[in-house]
């Protein structure tokens, strides 16, 4: 099975977002949040599942939820000039605004009111941010997997069996 599997156009879209999302975005943090638990420390991992209200004929209306949009909800900045935001995205902003200022004062996203945000961890636990935050067990194993096995494969290629340090 294809990890970015697709039969219609539609789904060939989705897939190669979903691609460009984990390439440039989701396997690197993902390795890190990895590689910080190996080490003990504590890393808050999360994925932006949720597709703002674009309007129709915009330039952003297929976007999704792509790395950027997440941006409006973090900082609390819906703008209605940007999308016809509803309730169910306010609530998200302020939710995720709330994560932010809390991660920024203590190193720890959780607080009063807040669904609880689970550190990444051994269990890799990761903080779903879309309409019913919620944590999960990476939910995004199989894709990110592809990566590692690319990883793999260009560190044996450069460094051949000898791994560095």
């Amino acid at each position: 099975m294809t990890a970015y599997p697709y039969a219609t156009d539609a789904e060939s879209r989705a897939a190669r977002s979903a691609f460009e999302r984990d390439l440039r975005f989701g396997w690197d943090m993902w390795a890190w949040a990895r590689l910080q638990a190996k080490a003990g420390r504590p890393a808050f991992y999360y994925r932006f599942d949720h597709a703002p209200p674009f309007p129709a004929g915009s330039v952003r209306e297929h976007w999704g939820a792509a790395h950027f949009a997440e941006l409006w909800y973090m900082f609390d900045n819906l703008d209605p000039g940007d999308g016809g935001w509803t309730d169910a995205d306010h609530r998200l902003a302020d939710t995720m605004a709330d994560y932010w200022v809390n991660f920024a004062r203590t190193g720890n996203p959780n607080g009063a009111g807040l669904p609880l945000w689970p550190a990444f961890g051994e269990a890799g636990r990761v903080m779903v941010l879309g309409q019913a935050p919620r944590p999960l067990s990476a939910p995004i194993d199989e894709q990110l997997h592809v990566f590692d096995a690319v990883y793999d494969a260009v560190r044996g290629a450069a460094f051949g069996a000898q791994k560095p340090d």
